[in-house]
């Protein structure tokens, strides 16, 4: 008795999915500045999860215009910065695709001491114990000012972790 020649279908090889395709923007007017910012923040990190989380989310400034890209750090941010200039390419082709036309990225330093925010020197004025400061405050007013900075927020996407204490230093 013959046998009957057995029907095998072959799998299709494995293929990455392709990725979202960035929609060509029409140009942005000046007023459209915000979105421009959003967008291209949106994309860079759905591009590139890790850099955005270590390097574009501890960026001290980013400045977007439909002219200008601009990455700013700490003078202490030398790891960051220079991670930053080597994806300029990859920044600069990411913003010609969202704002139609080619869009230069730079990427600079400020002075720490003129970045506000900065945290002031032990015994300066207005930190804490430095005479005359106000007293610390409460754990509720502490965790609320740590979770409504932006450098903590980063720190929480990049480490989801629960949060327990928070401590002035």
């Amino acid at each position: 008795m013959p046998l009957a020649p057995s029907s095998t279908k072959r799998a299709a090889p494995w293929s990455p999915a392709p990725a979202a395709p960035v929609p060509p923007a029409s140009p942005l007017s000046p007023a459209a500045d915000g979105a421009l910012k959003d967008a291209f923040l949106t994309q860079v990190k759905a591009s590139k999860v890790f850099f955005y989380n270590t390097v574009v989310a501890q960026a001290y400034r980013v400045d977007v215009t439909p002219s200008k890209i601009t990455f700013t750090f700490l003078a202490n941010q030398k790891v960051p910065k220079q991670q930053c200039e080597d994806m300029k390419p990859f920044l600069e082709d990411l913003a010609q695709k969202l704002a139609g036309h080619k869009i230069p990225v730079a990427v600079t330093v400020t002075d720490a001491a003129a970045a506000s925010g900065a945290p002031a020197a032990p015994g300066a004025p207005g930190s804490p114990g430095a005479p005359g400061s106000a007293p610390p405050a409460d754990d509720a007013t502490l965790r609320e000012q740590a979770m409504a900075d932006p450098s903590v927020q980063a720190l929480f996407e990049i480490f989801p972790v629960e949060k327990s204490t928070v401590e002035e230093m």
